[in-house]
């Protein structure tokens, strides 16, 4: 059995998409000090990869529920 979690690159949300540019970051940076660290891949990528290497795999996938962090009761700047 071999597990794959991974962060997608598509269908976030503002917040998830900050996430993914400080995930970016430090891979680059990674990659800077040759250590592998890849981007996020959009899901089809994700897949394709998979289908490559493995004829027979499950995919089972969970996401944290998303919503909005902001404070609506706080003032605007």
């Amino acid at each position: 059995m071999i597990i794959i979690n991974k962060i997608v690159a598509n269908g976030l949300n503002e917040a998830q998409r900050s996430h993914k540019m400080i995930l970016h970051w430090s891979a680059k940076i990674d990659r800077l000090n040759e250590v592998f660290h890849a981007e996020t891949y959009p899901i089809k990528t994700l897949l394709n990869l998979v289908t490559e290497k493995f004829s027979n795999f499950q995919v089972l996938e969970y996401t944290y529920p998303a919503r909005d962090n902001k404070d609506k009761k706080l003032p605007k700047k």
